[in-house]
């Protein structure tokens, strides 16, 4: 599998994953890189992420990478 190419823009980077501590993080602030995965595209814009990681395989499941939106 190829990995992903990235143009690093900053020198911080978010990593952002599913859990309690979400509504703590500066979606908005660009001095951050984020990296992120799966369906996090339903909370953010998702052209903001400069990294995204899908951990299902195809036909996991609704809401993975079978989903439109994906």
């Amino acid at each position: 599998m190829r990995a992903p190419s990235l143009t690093k823009q900053n020198d911080k980077v978010l990593i952002v994953a599913y859990g309690e501590s979400m509504d703590k993080t500066p979606w908005d602030d660009e001095s951050f890189d984020l990296f992120t995965l799966n369906a996090a595209h339903r909370l953010f814009d998702p052209g903001r992420a400069s990294l995204w990681f899908q951990m299902h395989r195809p036909g996991s499941g609704d809401g993975h990478i079978d989903d439109p939106d994906h």
